[in-house]
């Protein structure tokens, strides 16, 4: 009760201008420091730039300006389509373990003979060299009608940087390793109306026609899962000509 009623009034106010100065003085600090931020670019991702778009002092505006193009290479992801009728042999492997991808290259002027010779066959591929190894990490929830294919995608670690983005690459994904496999030559097998058909010779020389089930890719040649048994004669020459029950002179073909 040292001054009057009106004085304190006066010197509340003076004191609650004060903070309100303080308050506009910290806006006007922190708007300062978001403009100093913004004179420094930063990357929002870790990758390799670019050719430079602008040099320094040239005017830039935010948004439109184009500086560089910044990619990720380790890890690296490559898209590809598998063919849909693989689904059934694919999806219950990956659901067990994610599978195992090789990726290739085409070698380098065109060397169709070049590949890399290790112990392990799926990292042979003729006319192409060996990339890595990576992991099917995705497939698609829809089937491309027009190419009765659907969309995965396998991410490799890249650590050399030899895989770029864009860059054309094939894809062999490991399935399952196992022992006395029958095999076909791709040309033998025909398509009809979704059903996958062999020729086959029965012991009168008479030909029959298969319906077969087939898996996986091994090179050239496709994987029988059944339809037909080891040691049955399977056409593997033009088959266009040929009919259920047609009398032929089959002649083994070449290994």
């Amino acid at each position: 009760d040292i001054a009057s009623r009106r004085q304190l009034q006066q010197m509340q106010q003076q004191r609650d201008m004060a903070g309100a100065d303080v308050q506009g003085a910290e806006a006007q600090l922190a708007a300062a420091r978001l403009d100093l931020r913004r004179t420094r670019i930063r990357a929002p991702i870790a990758g390799h730039a670019g050719l430079a778009q602008v040099d320094a002092g040239g005017l830039v505006a935010a948004n439109q300006t184009v500086l560089t193009a910044i990619v990720q290479r380790s890890p690296i992801a490559l898209q590809f389509r598998l063919p849909a009728q693989d689904l059934p042999l694919l999806e219950p492997r990956h659901a067990e373990s994610p599978l195992q991808v090789s990726l290739f290259l085409p070698a380098a002027g065109g060397d169709s003979s070049a590949a890399d010779t290790g112990a392990d066959t799926g990292k042979t591929m003729p006319g192409h060299i060996f990339a890595g190894a990576g992991v099917l990490d995705f497939i698609d929830n829809q089937v491309a009608p027009a190419t009765d294919s659907i969309l995965a995608r396998a991410r490799f670690a890249n650590a050399d940087g030899r895989l770029r983005p864009g860059q054309f690459a094939r894809a062999r994904v490991h399935v399952a390793a196992g022992e006395n496999t029958l095999l076909v030559p791709r040309k033998a097998l025909r398509h009809r109306q979704g059903e996958h058909l062999l020729y086959v010779i029965d012991g009168d020389d008479k030909v029959e026609e298969r319906r077969v089930s087939p898996g996986g890719v091994s090179g050239d040649r496709r994987i029988i899962l059944s339809g037909v048994a080891a040691g049955e004669r399977v056409v593997v020459s033009d088959v266009s000509g040929l009919r259920a029950g047609m009398k032929v002179a089959p002649h083994p073909a070449a290994p």
